[in-house]
């Protein structure tokens, strides 16, 4: 999806404080390095112990890995997507009146098939990401429990996607079971050993 913005898209990334992922050139986790992590994530702690040491999961953190916003707003959650909410049904919208839930290679193509670079660009775009980088949902759809909180009056860059990024990894391992694949934010957990040993 990344190499397929064209050069409007790449300076809204920019502009919404994104542009650091773009750089990000992870595409997988191999999976015994991923089982290592997780396990080793304590929810309560809010801690990764790495043997040596035990890392603090803060917003901070958060921050300094991905470099994404970090804004004084907090990204409120519907606990259940409806088309009640404008936001969610703005986005769903772009696929007809009441579409069906979309996976995140649809929103993908989306992206891939259209040169706009507005409002609806916007919104894929934060979603492809917290679905990647944040939780992956059940049924492959896309994650759009945050969509409430970017109303067309806020500034993306004033919501605060690490403290985002640590609710949904606290939320995720606590309801990880160890027997099926974890689907909150490993990619995160991985960067930040590469990030510590730089």
């Amino acid at each position: 999806m990344v190499q397929s913005l064209n050069v409007a898209q790449l300076a809204v990334v920019e502009e919404i404080g994104f542009s650091s992922v773009l750089q990000l050139d992870v595409h997988m986790v191999p999976t015994c390095l991923g089982y290592w992590l997780v396990t080793n994530y304590d929810v309560e702690s809010n801690s990764l112990d790495i043997g040596t040491r035990k890392i603090e999961i803060t917003r901070e953190l958060v921050r300094d890995v991905l470099d994404i916003p970090m804004g004084d707003k907090q990204v409120v959650e519907m606990g259940k997507p409806s088309y009640s909410d404008p936001v969610i049904a703005e986005f769903r919208n772009q696929y007809g009146p009441r579409s069906k839930l979309k996976k995140v290679k649809e929103v993908i193509e989306t992206i891939k098939a259209s040169d706009e670079s507005g409002r609806i660009f916007k919104l894929n775009f934060l979603v492809v990401f917290n679905t990647i980088m944040g939780e992956t949902t059940k049924g492959s759809t896309v994650l759009m429990r945050f969509l409430p909180s970017v109303t067309t009056d806020v500034d993306i860059k004033d919501l605060d996607w690490c403290s985002y990024i640590v609710t949904l990894l606290k939320n995720t391992k606590a309801r990880w079971s160890g027997l099926e694949h974890f689907n909150g934010p490993l990619t995160f957990l991985a960067v930040i050993i590469l990030f510590l040993s730089t």
